[in-house]
């Protein structure tokens, strides 16, 4: 396939279309610049992703945000979308005496904001419980020092809490083990309010409320996926460009400033999880600046090409096999969501692993959750049935597979003939464990750019936190930093790259 013709000077390239490109490059084009997004599949929206089966839309990748992110709340307003509010509780699965089923307290990750709750209660042996309740006299001191998720709630309230709450959900969440992840990064704040309010409870409270007065997560209405939507119309309303298909190969410094992206056209892996091939000619790219929004190890590849930033020996560790089954089924028992929104599954030992326990970490009955497909679809409901935990003996997750642990984990029985379509999106890999190592190298890499290349930046989940609620707000700030940095913009749009360019 050949190049058509070098594309004239972008006011930024953006290399990386998932939400955070995007949003970063939205950010750009508010400010008067042209940007160019390149992104190497073939849709932009990385993990924030959306299909149409038997004429329903859902979500096939991350489906809400947290209800606190007051950022993005403004941006989905501001793109001319609604935001709903999920319907249903939440509940947590063991495997113990052949499957329990209890609500998940109110909290943080499971982290209760009281110890009365009933799903606490519910949730904890007697003893786990007693040892759960010395939370409340041991003072702050006790696990203020612990970095990671699985050392602070086992500090603070022993190993019931952790095994049976914390761990299912987190990992459910996260796709990491506790002990993976970083306790600043996916509970902020806590530890400040640990040592505030004398108790991890108390801080949790304080944090959450003493009672769920707003849902934890919210969405746009119809899908999160049309917040990538939405973002790419408006930059190409505004003059830019999302060039899919396309994949940076290298960044270098221009002479006399700016910089050189090489860039390739690909073609789609025969796995659609996996990444895509290089094929064709490369082009070399000038914009005056740029931003890296990849996934981690694709970033931090690129960033190795420069002198003066040093990422020697900065490796990532891939996430572990994700999976996700979503059935679209038609039975009337479900109609009135006998577990809610969904649940999420603790993490089976090997000896229920080889007795043959639900091997699922998560289900969400997403057509119970979110309000527009019932509004749109009465009659039929939308499960996603969700697998892969790092560590564990990878699952060989098909449709049959889905259904019937579905069946297990909604104490339903269905079977085939209530299955109208099925299918199976995996996330390999996708979502790294990242602790707090990795966050120290970060910080120091953002205040090094800073100081060497102001019109560098680096974006994405790895480079700002877990959660969109972390990885918006830095997007949009990195933009609006960028925009101030290099030489005034022109006002010009970007023309097509390559000759053959998929939209």
């Amino acid at each position: 396939m050949a190049l058509s013709h070098p594309t004239p000077a972008a006011d930024v390239i953006v290399i990386g279309g998932g939400l955070a490109g995007l949003t970063c490059a939205y950010a750009l084009a508010k400010r008067g610049l042209a940007p160019l997004v390149l992104e190497e599949r073939g849709k932009a929206g990385g993990l924030v992703a959306g299909i149409a089966r038997d004429d329903v839309a859902f979500d096939i990748g991350a489906e809400s945000y947290v209800s606190t992110a007051e950022d993005i709340t403004d941006l989905v307003r501001e793109l001319g979308l609604d935001v709903v509010e999920p319907q249903g509780s939440s509940w947590v699965y063991g495997h113990e005496g052949g499957g329990r089923a209890t609500r998940i307290p109110h909290g943080m990750l499971g982290i209760p904001a009281s110890l009365d709750d009933e799903a606490v209660v519910a949730a904890l042996s007697p003893r786990d419980l007693e040892r759960a309740r010395l939370d409340l006299t041991m003072g702050p001191q006790v696990g203020s020092d612990c970095d990671d998720l699985a050392s602070f709630v086992t500090a603070r309230y022993g190993t019931g809490v952790l095994d049976a709450i914390v761990a299912p959900v987190a990992g459910g969440i996260h796709s990491a083990d506790p002990s993976a992840l970083a306790v600043d990064t996916v509970c902020r704040g806590l530890r400040a309010a640990l040592a505030e309010h004398g108790s991890a409870t108390a801080a949790v409270a304080a944090l959450r409320g003493t009672r769920p007065s707003r849902p934890a997560v919210i969405a746009p209405d119809g899908g999160l996926f049309r917040l990538p939507q939405a973002l790419t119309e408006q930059i190409c309303a505004a003059g830019g460009r999302v060039a899919t298909r396309v994949r940076a190969l290298g960044v270098s410094h221009a002479s006399g400033g700016g910089w050189f992206v090489t860039a390739c056209q690909t073609h789609p892996h025969p796995d659609p999880s996996q990444p895509p091939y290089s094929e064709g000619l490369p082009a070399q790219l000038y914009t005056p600046r740029v931003v890296i929004a990849t996934p981690a190890q694709p970033g931090l590849d690129l960033l190795s090409m420069l002198s003066g930033v040093d990422v020697r020996g900065w490796r990532i560790t891939p996430g572990g096999p994700i999976a996700h089954v979503t059935l679209i089924v038609d039975h009337p028992a479900l109609d009135e969501g006998p577990r809610g929104s969904g649940m999420l599954v603790r993490r089976p030992t090997p000896a229920e692993i080889e007795a043959g326990c639900v091997r699922a970490k998560a289900l969400t009955h997403y057509s119970y959750k979110w309000p527009w497909v019932r509004r749109d679809h009465p009659n039929r409901h939308v499960i996603r049935v969700s697998y892969g935990r790092a560590g564990e003996p990878e699952v060989d997750v098909t449709v049959e597979r889905g259904l019937e642990e579905a069946s297990r984990l909604l104490g339903i029985d269905l079977t085939p003939d209530h299955l109208i379509d099925g299918y199976v999106v995996r996330w390999d890999g996708a979502l790294p464990p990242l602790g707090p190592e990795h966050w120290a190298r970060v910080e120091d890499l953002h205040e090094t750019l800073a100081h060497s290349e102001p019109t560098l930046k680096v974006c994405g989940a790895w480079a700002a936190g877990s959660g969109l609620s972390a990885v918006i707000p830095q997007a949009l700030s990195s933009g609006a930093a960028l925009a101030s940095a290099g030489p005034t913009p022109q006002g010009g749009s970007v023309t097509t790259i390559f000759a053959q360019e998929e939209r």
